[in-house]
């Protein structure tokens, strides 16, 4: 099963533009001069898999005159116009081909050991100089728009970037947050948008966290976050993420405070077939203030995000072999938003928000998004900033197939 991530990660290069599933295989054999293809399409990449066996092109084309020791068989996998193609050639010879990757190695079966399939599979995930499923994972965070790890809203770095910045700015009224008790933070974030490659994603968010005040320290506050993210693709595929936090909240002066903190986050989908863990050290200030008899708050983030290495021994093997997951990425994002607090009668208040992140370092699918909404609650007391609030924002990307609306949902106690 572990080996599967990775020929799963290879096909995942395989959702064609004109398709609304995740996986798209064409097979083609040519039968006495005539070319035979034959398309396939799936949301789960176990199904995907079965189909390039060599095993279900026998099944599917022996009576139909294939013969796997003359014949050669060809798997064509494209993911937004990258190739990758797997050639069945005399019976016991595999080639894997990836252009774009500068990538092509021939597999043999061995009669005494493994089949070229499955040597296929130790060949990409295999630690080693290839590190060929990192190449790959690199690639998907670049190029796909349902990545579960990085490049687009609903991706596990995304939705780390997210809560570093708004488990710091949780406040719709703008109080003296330095003189708060101790508060949890929980909160529902959903979005869904439609790729240009036809896939139907829903996204919900939970940030929580819990912050509570040192007496030792006037002012200080730490803060233990514990976010946690699910998405579904098409209906049918899902993904995770659960982050873990940490965060030191330092006042500077009066209503200027910093947060340092570091993050880790994991994300997988058993449809995908993908897993990858990211670790993010991050810096936010905060500034509240009064301007005409209003009041304001100017924030800023700066996150470094890194992804961790995943190894695994198989101790089955006579000769144990470590296999290697890695996405390869490091990036930073920055962040800056302001924020507007009205305070209305009846301990009501309205906060007006406007934030614009964006990425550099590695490539990514979407690397900047700005994020217009309101936020309507109500505050109990300034002294404990309890607050319950509902509210509504509008995302625009630099890719304009993930615009659109998003539904907020916090609670403070």
């Amino acid at each position: 099963m572990f080996r599967k991530v990775v020929l799963a990660s290879a096909i995942a290069l395989a959702a064609t533009p004109a398709q609304a599933k995740l996986f798209d295989v064409t097979l083609s054999w040519n039968n006495n001069g005539t070319l035979v293809t034959e398309n396939f399409s799936f949301n789960d990449a176990e199904e995907a898999i079965d189909v390039v066996d060599i095993d279900f092109i026998i099944d599917k084309w022996g009576q139909s005159g294939f013969n796997e020791t003359t014949d050669t068989a060809i798997a064509d996998i494209k993911f937004r116009g990258v190739p990758i193609q797997l050639t069945y050639q005399q019976g016991n010879k595999l080639i894997l081909d990836i252009p774009s990757l500068g990538i092509y190695q021939e597999f043999t079966d061995d009669p005494q050991g493994d089949d070229a399939l499955d040597q296929l599979k130790d060949f990409l995930v295999e630690k080693g100089e290839n590190e060929i499923l990192t190449q790959i994972n690199k690639a998907a965070a670049a190029s796909t728009s349902f990545d579960p790890v990085a490049g687009n809203p609903s991706s596990l770095m995304s939705t780390m970037v997210d809560n570093i910045y708004f488990l710091t700015n949780s406040s719709i009224t703008g109080t003296d947050r330095q003189n708060i008790d101790n508060q949890w933070d929980i909160g529902l974030r959903q979005s869904s948008y439609t790729t240009l490659d036809n896939q139907d994603v829903v996204n919900y968010q939970l940030p929580l966290a819990y912050t509570f005040k040192l007496d030792w320290f006037p002012g200080h506050r730490l803060q233990f976050r514990l976010p946690m993210s699910y998405t579904t693709i098409n209906e049918d595929a899902k993904s995770y993420s659960l982050q873990l936090g940490f965060g030191w909240t330092i006042p500077l002066i009066d209503g200027l405070e910093i947060t340092p903190a570091i993050d880790y986050g994991v994300a997988g989908s058993a449809e995908i077939l993908s897993v990858g863990v990211l670790r993010a050290l991050s810096l936010t200030t905060r500034y509240d203030f009064s301007l005409f008899g209003q009041e304001f708050t100017l924030s800023n983030s700066m996150a470094k995000i890194d992804s961790e290495r995943l190894e695994y021994e198989d101790d089955d093997d006579v000769d144990p072999v470590t296999y290697a997951i890695d996405y390869d990425l490091s990036n930073k994002a920055m962040t800056n938003g302001l924020a507007w607090h009205i305070a209305l009668p009846w301990k009501l208040a309205t906060q007006v928000f406007v934030r614009d992140t964006r990425y550099s370092g590695d490539a990514l699918y979407s690397e900047q998004v700005r994020e217009y909404g309101v936020n309507f609650g109500w505050s109990a007391w300034a002294s404990t900033n309890t607050q319950f609030f509902v509210g509504a924002s509008y995302q625009s990307h630099d890719k304009e197939e993930f615009d659109g609306a998003r539904m907020n949902v916090g609670l403070t106690f």
